[in-house]
């Protein structure tokens, strides 16, 4: 017995799959948008950088919601990021702390800290300075401690470390970004725009306008 008409899909319909793959895509570019970086965007979701591209190749509105997204995040000046939240956490243990370690056993164990050792707080403090300057230096000497130490740490504790890198590439980015504009401004005023005007683009640069050379120096002095 054949369906009714009324029981029968239209050619606009659309399946629970598409639902799906629709949310995965605004979430996807929700993350670049706010990242600008694909890889970073995707691992935020848990889902390969690959399953994402394929969906560019074969789809122009996706591709074309891309590099909206792109766009939205380098249009975006550094001003309009909120600012990290210090918590009032100590950042040094005062000795006696307790906390738990996993023993190459895979046993858990409960020990009391020793004095000036490294808090979580400490290492929060560390990745908001290192998601807005890009330098492992800067960061480190702003949490108090030597950046030899969180060195340690990525090495011990690979969820720290890929914090870490996610920070970086979001800050690099940004960094770039600036750079970009910097160039820009360096030519002068663009054809029909007035001093003024280029005088104002130059206010709202994150950096002053510079050289390749310039900008080959700042960015040697990050990642580092």
């Amino acid at each position: 017995m054949r369906p009714s008409p009324a029981h029968q899909p239209g050619p606009s319909a659309t399946t629970p799959f598409q639902h799906r793959r629709a949310r995965e895509n605004s979430a996807f570019l929700a993350a670049l948008a706010e990242t600008g970086n694909a890889r970073l965007a995707a691992r935020r979701l848990r889902v390969h950088r690959s399953t994402y591209t394929k969906r560019r190749a074969k789809d122009r509105a996706f591709a074309a919601a891309w590099q909206q997204a792109l766009a939205a995040f380098h249009r975006a000046p550094a001003e309009s990021l909120p600012a990290p939240a210090f918590s009032r956490a100590p950042l040094r243990t005062s000795g006696g702390e307790p906390y738990i370690v996993r023993l190459k056993s895979g046993r858990l164990q409960l020990r009391r800290a020793l004095p000036g050792q490294m808090t979580q707080a400490a290492q929060a403090h560390f990745l908001a300075h290192v998601g807005g300057t890009a330098n492992l230096r800067l960061a480190a000497a702003q949490a108090g401690f030597a950046h030899t130490s969180f060195h340690r740490r990525r090495r011990r504790c690979p969820a720290f470390a890929r914090a870490v890198e996610d920070n970086l590439d979001v800050a690099c980015e940004r960094l770039r970004s600036a750079i970009h504009q910097s160039f820009d401004l360096l030519a002068g005023p663009q054809i029909g725009e007035s001093e003024e005007e280029w005088l104002d683009r130059v206010e709202d640069c994150p950096l002053p306008p510079m050289t390749v050379e310039e900008a080959m120096t700042l960015l040697r002095h990050h990642r580092r």
